[in-house]
């Protein structure tokens, strides 16, 4: 603090250029510039890259659009793929994992609605009362 009596006492300063535990930067090794691109160059060579997610992004678009398509039977051949590019996935990459298991849920969920409706149709179809409807139409 500054003392207004003592004119000698200096004034209080904040901060420190380094912080705790750690070793002031070298001094005549070269320009600031150069120690700053160095440490920042460091940072980015040890950044692992990134693990492609092509077939999560596949199995994802494709169980969306079996959902969409469930109706009709093209929801099957989507559905499928959308299982194969998934399982794919999950069993070469570990990242993008949630991409992978929803479009693997989306596929199994249409198949199930199509196969639903399938069983349903088949049963509507089988009634005798179908024939004799068919016919007033």
């Amino acid at each position: 603090m500054y003392d207004e009596e003592n004119k000698k006492t200096e004034p209080y300063q904040y901060g420190e250029p380094y912080q705790y535990g750690q070793t002031p930067p070298p001094q005549n090794t070269g320009s600031v510039n150069d120690q700053y691109t160095q440490q920042y160059q460091d940072a980015y060579r040890n950044v692992p890259p990134q693990e492609p997610a092509g077939f999560a992004i596949a199995s994802l678009v494709l169980g969306i659009i079996s959902i969409v398509l469930s109706c009709t039977m093209i929801n099957i051949v989507t559905g499928i793929l959308s299982l194969i590019f998934g399982i794919v996935h999950i069993a070469k990459h570990q990242s993008h994992k949630g991409m992978a298991i929803a479009g693997i849920v989306l596929g199994i969920i249409s198949i199930v609605i199509t196969i639903i409706l399938i069983v349903v149709g088949v049963t509507v179809i089988s009634t005798p009362g179908w024939d004799t409807m068919l016919n007033e139409l």
